[in-house]
């Protein structure tokens, strides 16, 4: 007795997820309920694999706007970028997904725009307002500014004004990276101060974690 082929086996394990019947491969809908064989779920990811919660890009960075089908056929997918602010789309606008896999749509933000308004993200895996319709387009409307923040590589320094209060010798202030890597950090006092990081003397860049930060001491070594 011959084994099945890996064609036929594949065949074989195709069912509906809403009534189980058998559907053959290339089936846009189920022809025993009518359910939509495809499952398209948009997302928006700093890469090309699917991502979760807001993207944080620099400023004439890119992002990417990824259909993912969890379905079990193909299904067109398209990407209109006519209603967002500040962005624009790189590469074509239309693309054809196969089940269990992704296509990536990039997207390059304008230097020194703000991002704003929505992308329409819309897969024809909709549900058919009649039976004999070959398929139905559902459209998602992803909000920009809910889903990328531009984030500036900077310093934030906690004081801008460093005040000593008579009596004192010493002011200490607080700064953040406020960037995706880890960045060294200068420290030089001005003439009059002596300067401490951490509790060490300044020499030499210190190492700063992202969104994290450092405490620098001002201390007076002259006469006030």
């Amino acid at each position: 007795m011959s084994n099945p082929s890996p064609s036929s086996s594949a065949i074989v394990a195709l069912s509906c997820p809403a009534c189980a019947s058998g559907v053959a491969p290339g089936d846009a809908y189920c022809t025993t309920c009518g359910w939509t064989l495809a499952r398209v779920v948009w997302s928006v990811s700093a890469d090309r694999s699917p991502g979760r919660g807001m993207v944080p890009i620099q400023p004439g960075g890119h992002f990417f706007l990824v259909a993912a089908n969890e379905g079990s056929t193909p299904v067109d997918v398209r990407v209109d970028l006519g209603g967002a602010r500040g962005v624009a789309l790189a590469g074509a606008s239309g693309r054809r997904v196969e089940a269990g896999s992704a296509q990536a749509f990039e997207v390059r933000h304008h230097l020194g725009a703000e991002i704003g308004g929505a992308a329409m993200l819309s897969s024809a895996d909709g549900a058919r307002p009649d039976w004999w319709e070959r398929r139905s387009w559902r459209t998602e409307v992803r909000p920009l500014a809910l889903a990328v923040r531009l984030r500036e590589e900077r310093w934030r320094v906690g004081a801008p004004v460093v005040v000593i209060a008579p009596g004192a010798n010493c002011q200490y202030v607080r700064v953040w990276n406020d960037a995706d890597r880890e960045r060294p950090l200068e420290t030089a006092a001005p003439a009059g101060f002596a300067a401490q990081v951490e509790g060490q003397p300044a020499g030499g860049p210190a190492a700063v974690a992202p969104d994290s930060s450092l405490e620098i001491c001002l201390r007076l070594t002259g006469r006030r």
